[in-house]
Parts: structure tokens; sequence; C-alpha cells
């Protein structure tokens, strides 16, 4: 557990020397740790906490205004997962969990140096994973609209971002999003 949390620190500090201004970069590509709360009634619900992982590029028009484009895999988990963990799962439960897979396209306008707000449009496909006592199987996947707006920080080769992400097919489901963003390579102007 030292080691892994001493080579995130050092790989933490090593990314930040590296990229000390990333807007002074034309293109930067980042990888991200995300997790999110459901807001939504329909994924409250059913859901209890979101985590995952992304890509995301990042194109520099200017000192104000950058375009991106963002892939990844969001996993959703059941609010009953606890009860796999303790054995207490009766013969009537099921385990549903949705596995959110997002390709977004958007843009960032810079307010200062490093805070910016952002918006992101896109497509998002999900897909429930169903277990009970009778075995797993997973549902068709179903696509819908995407839209995330949010707010961040670009702080060296780190990217911190809050945002409120809502899929739409026969009505709306949402959740707040973090993503802890690690700059990988920039490209000079």
């Amino acid at each position: 557990m030292k080691t892994k949390l001493l080579i995130t620190t050092l790989s933490l500090v090593l990314m930040s020397i590296y990229s000390a201004n990333a807007q002074d970069k034309k293109f930067s590509l980042s990888l991200g740790l995300e997790g999110g709360l459901p807001v939504s009634s329909g994924l409250k619900t059913l859901y209890s906490s979101a985590f995952g992982g992304t890509v995301r590029g990042q194109y520099n028009i200017n000192e104000k205004i950058s375009a991106t484009l963002s892939a990844g895999a969001i996993g959703f988990l059941p609010k009953n997962v606890s009860d796999i963990a303790n054995g207490s799962i009766g013969d009537d439960d099921k385990i549903n969990a949705m596995l959110s897979v997002p390709v977004k396209l958007g843009g960032k306008y810079f307010f200062t140096e490093k805070l910016y707000g952002m918006l992101e449009l896109g497509t998002v496909s999900n897909r429930i994973l169903n277990a009970d006592d009778e075995g797993v199987g997973l549902s068709p996947s179903y696509s819908a609209f995407v839209y995330a707006p949010g707010v961040g920080a670009q702080l060296g080769g780190l990217d911190i971002g809050l945002r409120y992400e809502a899929f739409s097919k026969d009505g709306s489901e949402s959740f707040l999003g973090l993503r802890l963003g690690f700059n990988l390579f920039s490209i000079k102007k």
C-alpha cells in the first residue's frame, strides 16, 4: 500500500513538473479517474455510486478556448452491492449494475489561467448487468444523448473537474461526476 501511494505521489509531481502550464501547449492527452453520485430519482433508486476511467484529448484554440474529445467507461454500483459481500442476498433478490460508455465532444472556456467552465455533448451507450440466483445476464445496450456542463481547474499536469452529466432517452437520468485527470503528454505550439 505504501509503495502504491509513493508511486502515485511521485507520478503526480512529475506530471505537474512536466506540464507546467497546459495552455502553453497546442494539444494534450490525459487519462482520468472518474467518480459519481446519482442525482435523478431513477438512478438514485438503483445505484449508490459510480466509478470509471476516461481518455480526453484537448486542442487549445487560443488562450481562453479549448476543444475536447472524451471517451471512457463508467460503472454504476447497485445499492445492494454490500449484501453480496456479506452473503445476505436472498433467492428473490436481483443485482443490477450499469456500464455507461460515453463519447463526448466539448469545449472549455478559461476564466483565469487555471479555472475553466466546460460543456460536453455526445452519445452514451448503456448496458445493464443482471445477476440473481439463476445466473448472470446482459441487457441489450441502448444509446442516448448526453450533455455535461461543468467547472474545473487545470493545475499543471493535473485536471480536476466537477460536472452535472445527464443522458436522455424516454426521460432523463443524471449524476454528479468528478474527474481527476493526469496529463500523459503535450505537443507544443
